[in-house]
């Protein structure tokens, strides 16, 4: 059985790589981006017809999104990564034929290949949402080739899968979230049909 395991410890740079990617990704993100970069060119284009206090207005918008937000995103991905023990404590990766199980000391969680909710692959890492906001950063340096070539080709083939919210596909300690309402819910019916 193709089993890969692997250690990863979370980084400033690969949370400030997540954080980017959230803060920018969405509409929000490209909404920041147009109005900055028309901030820019306005500026540029009328410059001279521009009234101080508007200069002013827009360089400091402009500073704002494009210097200000960016080294707070930092400043906060390094915080995270300094403070949290959970962040600073190194997670255990297993891939196999079934999914990604990551543990840290006694506690682990498992994901099947089709249930995550989708997957990112950049230059550097590799991330791995399983639902809109969460995701495990994986930097690619931290996997051998072999590794990283099974985790993609792994992704890539349950692509089609993956479920549109990632949250019931959680799996702690060998019970998945979400068996247990189901289990109930298979009690209550059978109960109902009993009663009938």
């Amino acid at each position: 059985m193709i089993r890969y395991e692997f250690d990863v410890k979370m980084k400033t740079e690969d949370m400030f790589a997540f954080m980017l990617r959230q803060q920018y990704g969405g509409i929000r993100g490209i909404a920041f981006l147009f109005v900055d970069f028309a901030l820019i060119l306005n500026l540029v284009w009328k410059w001279g017809s521009l009234s101080t206090a508007t200069k002013l207005i827009m360089l400091i918008v402009v500073i704002l999104l494009t210097v200000i937000e960016p080294m707070q995103l930092y400043l906060k991905a390094h915080g995270q990564v300094k403070y949290s023990e959970r962040l600073k404590a190194s997670n255990h990766y297993v891939l196999d034929k079934d999914g990604i199980t990551i543990s840290q000391g006694e506690q682990s969680l498992g994901f099947k290949w089709g249930h995550l909710y989708k997957y990112v692959n950049t230059a550097k890492r590799v991330f791995v949402y399983t639902s809109r906001a969460s995701a495990f950063v994986i930097p690619k340096n931290a996997l051998g080739d072999e590794a990283l070539d099974y985790l993609i080709l792994m992704l890539r083939e349950h692509k089609d899968m993956f479920l549109s919210l990632g949250s019931d596909t959680i799996e702690v300690n060998g019970v998945k979230a979400g068996e247990l309402e189901k289990a109930a819910e298979d009690a209550q019916k059978g109960g109902e049909e009993a009663d009938e």
